[in-house]
């Protein structure tokens, strides 16, 4: 071991072998540079005239699978749609809203929470940039139109079981992915499935999937997934629409109270309209884009989707579903738990009415002996009837059976209690106030019981949602090139502040985990953190030893304010500053400075925060060796001596002039002793 000449406390002059052979570092050590992982965008699909008749067949037997399987479900609920909006029915009769009001209160007690997002890394090189994806994210959730994009999709995910997004498209714009919603009646897929993308080794996801969608004349010409001849190649064909999903908008349309307009035979220009199929497969070992007629015999344009180290990895599609079942991708929507409720309301309602009618308009006989003028027998105020012989005689009402109102009422109290226990919508939580006096403890637990079981849908929707921001992250990864320029944010804290962003500012080394919540119970949940940890702080606030600053920061935290407005609040001390620019030289491979009248305890807590190496571990355990010699004296804490001493004590050192200690001759064997105790 080098002999070294130091004073007793002198902690700057300490050397890295004094640590340790298992600490020791060369300052000039350079950082292991991270593999670059190879991601390749979207890529033009070739296919010579040979392999078009294949991949065509493949198409085309994957759409009848299919089809096949999801048909009877496509006619059923366009059927519902009808049902849905009370257009089913003959104008005489009354309709039973029994579907739309338990839609509407689920879609409004679901859409009115939101989902808090938080970035969270894996390593610790990545937590600015963690931070960095979560004002990004919030910021891209203007530009896509999420808010909208939600509405559609929680829509869908309720009736239909499950709604889609498309997330394929990147938009170079405004720099941010351009996600696109799904009608399910128009979505078919590999029923043999349970997820689109499957687990993490891609088991049950599925093997193919695709969609009709419409496009005028001039987006088929903008589209960056079409061919040169795309345009052509739609106008050549002898029908525009294939009959299938004419029958599809017709209903919609009839859906509405409207009639269908059709696609043939348009003189629109630009604005003509083209049915376009949408179909992912695998082709070549690769997940493939096809964009095709509706018919299925020509190929308007293809492309290879994004890989990552030349494999694929995902069909960019994300879903929400209600009620899913274990096994399967369809789950159970509520017309499944309502149709039938509110058919048999509507008649029972109806036949009510036609009672109600009979009292009025009931059936009689007459004697046409003693009644000569038919038109006699219409029915009118303070009418006179002129009869042959006694009028009791003349008319008699028609005898027939009439039901006990009672049983109609109970009869309609039954389907309404069925429904609300089956969809977990009670009249309290549609705004309506129950006819039955109930004490206000039974209508917190009835309440109560609706929030758990809405609270699972929430839990199951923010999954989707989750997959959504893993798609959305790597559309950054594929698209956010160097070459794109930087991204300007708007940073919404205690101040709006813009912020350019590269691509090294938001792509993490390794993938980072995104945490989904929901913004009501986390709020619920963060507000008793905070009354908790307000009684607990009292006795952090009495311990000398305690991190004051940081304990404080985090009741900050848990109040709700983000990092800029406790910045704004309480602004980092100097040596948090200095500790951040240490943290950013550690990562660099620097070895940072150490100085003796630092604050260790705070260099400690940021430090923490930096990349895991030698020279960090080199670092921080110079300032726990510095923590323990004050401990030993706490002459030597920096601290109390600028605070004065007490009398009998030796007076303190003028600012910014060294510790001054009793030299001693020390043994390099006693300086090593010292320096390890």
């Amino acid at each position: 071991m080098a002999k070294t000449t130091k004073k007793k406390g002198d902690v700057s002059s300490m050397q890295e072998e004094d640590l340790g052979s298992s600490q020791m570092v060369d300052e000039k050590a350079e950082v292991g540079e991270d593999k670059e992982v190879k991601i390749t965008g979207m890529a033009d699909l070739d296919i010579d005239d040979g392999d078009k008749k294949t991949i065509l067949e493949q198409v085309g037997a994957e759409y009848d699978f299919a089809t096949r399987s999801l048909d009877t479900w496509v006619s059923t609920n366009l059927k519902r749609l009808k049902l849905y909006n009370n257009q089913k029915r003959k104008e005489e009769y009354v309709g039973e809203p029994l579907l739309f009001t338990h839609m509407d209160t689920w879609l409004s007690s679901l859409y009115e929470d939101q989902f808090d997002k938080v970035w969270t890394p894996r390593e610790d090189g990545d937590i600015d940039a963690a931070e960095n994806l979560t004002s990004v994210s919030e910021y891209d959730a203007e530009l896509m139109g999420k808010d909208e994009l939600d509405y559609g999709q929680d829509w869908d995910a309720l009736f239909f079981s499950y709604g889609l997004v498309d997330m394929v498209e990147f938009d170079l714009d405004k720099k941010c992915p351009a996600p696109s919603l799904i009608d399910p009646l128009s979505f078919y897929y590999d029923t043999l499935s349970s997820s689109i993308d499957g687990n993490s080794i891609n088991k049950g996801g599925m093997r193919f999937l695709g969609w009709s969608l419409y496009m005028s004349e001039l987006d088929v010409k903008n589209s960056p997934f079409m061919d040169d001849n795309a345009v052509d190649t739609l106008k050549k064909g002898a029908d525009n629409e294939s009959a299938k999903k004419h029958e599809a908008r017709e209903q919609r349309m009839e859906a509405l109270g409207g009639e269908i307009a059709h696609f043939d035979k348009s003189n629109m220009g630009d604005n003509n309209v083209y049915e376009i199929l949408e179909w992912r497969t695998w082709w070549d070992g690769k997940k493939v884009l096809l964009l095709l007629t509706p018919d299925r015999k020509s190929i308007l344009g293809g492309k290879i989707l994004p890989t990552v180290e030349d494999k694929s990895v995902s069909w960019f599609v994300s879903a929400k579903r209600f009620n899913p079942q274990p096994h399967q991708f369809k789950g159970m929507s509520l017309p499944d738990l309502l149709e039938d409720k509110q058919r048999k309301k509507a008649i029972l309602i109806n036949d009510a009415i036609n009672l109600t009618r009979v009292t009025v308009y009931g059936s009689n006989a007459y004697n046409k002996n003693q009644i000569k003028n038919l038109a006699d027998l219409k029915w009118g105020y303070d009418k006179w009837i002129a009869v042959d012989g006694d009028p009791r005689t003349a008319i008699a009402p028609v005898y027939k059976d009439r039901p006990d109102l009672n049983v109609l009422d109970n009869m309609l109290s039954y389907l309404d209690d069925s429904a609300q226990k089956a969809s977990a919508t009670p009249t309290l939580q549609q705004g309506v106030v129950s006819e039955q006096q109930r004490t206000l403890g039974e209508l917190e637990i009835v309440a109560q019981s609706s929030r758990t079981r809405y609270s699972l849908t929430l839990k199951t929707f923010a999954t989707g949602d989750k997959d959504f921001w893993a798609l959305w992250y790597l559309q950054y990864k594929v698209n956010f090139t160097d070459g794109l320029s930087a991204k300007v944010v708007r940073v919404n804290g205690a101040t709006r502040t813009f912020r350019e962003l590269n691509r090294s500012d938001i792509i993490c080394k390794t993938d980072p985990d995104i945490k989904i919540e929901s913004r009501t119970l986390s709020e619920a949940e963060r507000m008793r953190k905070f009354t908790q940890y307000a009684k607990v702080l009292e006795f952090i606030m009495t311990d000398p030893d305690a991190d004051k600053r940081a304990s404080i920061k985090y009741g900050l935290h848990l109040s709700g304010l983000d990092q800029d407005e406790i910045d704004n609040i309480m602004p980092p001390s100097p040596d948090e500053m200095v500790a951040r620019e240490q943290n950013e030289m550690i990562g660099k491979g620097e070895t940072p400075p150490f100085l003796e009248n630092e604050n260790h305890q705070v260099h400690i807590r940021i430090h923490r925060e930096a990349v895991e190496n030698k020279i960090k571990q080199v670092h921080m355990k110079l300032h726990m060796s510095a923590i323990k010699m004050i401990q030993e004296d706490p002459m030597l804490d920096p601290m109390a001596q600028e605070m004065g001493m007490t009398e009998g004590q030796v007076a303190p050192r003028q600012q910014g002039s060294p510790m001054q200690m009793p030299q001693q001759v020390q043994t390099p064997s006693q300086e090593a002793n010292l320096s390890r105790q």
